[in-house]
């Protein structure tokens, strides 16, 4: 009997907590736009004179009925890889009308000068900030990617 009613609690618990709803919520929220890596992951790891591309996706938060174009850039001030080895190729995105998800084939980095590796040393890992240019019509976050030399 005490294991039918322990049932019993946990079940009408897990009931009440599946319950919640956010349909009352009346406030405007915030556009949120994020960039995530749509290929190839977030870590370059190149010998040297080596090239690598990557393309990345932009999202938001809600579709709208008119296409929107967003900034893009290097933040500078969270990059420590020299800027001869990295080239943004478009420094804006556009999320087309009535879609979530803009993808641009952007980011090129290239070993032009990556600390060279001492003999069984690990390699150096630099990070690389891509960012959403900031606004007030909108919240927005970095997409961080790791460099290496592969020598």
């Amino acid at each position: 009997m005490k294991k039918i009613s322990l049932i019993l609690i946990v079940a009408l618990t897990l009931g009440f907590v599946g319950c919640d709803s956010y349909e009352d919520y009346d406030g405007d929220r915030a556009l949120v736009v994020g960039l995530t890596a749509a290929s190839g992951g977030q870590g370059f790891s190149l010998e040297p004179g080596e090239e690598s591309t990557k393309t990345l996706t932009a999202t938001v938060n809600e579709v709208a009925d008119v296409d929107r174009t967003y900034g893009v850039s290097i933040d500078s001030a969270q990059t420590n890889v020299s800027a001869d080895n990295y080239t943004l190729t478009s420094n804006t995105v556009t999320i087309l009308a009535g879609e979530s998800t803009g993808t641009f084939e952007s980011l090129v980095v290239t070993n032009v000068s990556l600390p060279v590796t001492p003999e069984g040393e690990d390699p150096e890992v630099l990070r690389l900030v891509v960012q959403i240019d900031r606004n007030d019509d909108y919240t927005s976050g970095n997409l961080i990617f790791t460099v290496e030399s592969d020598d």
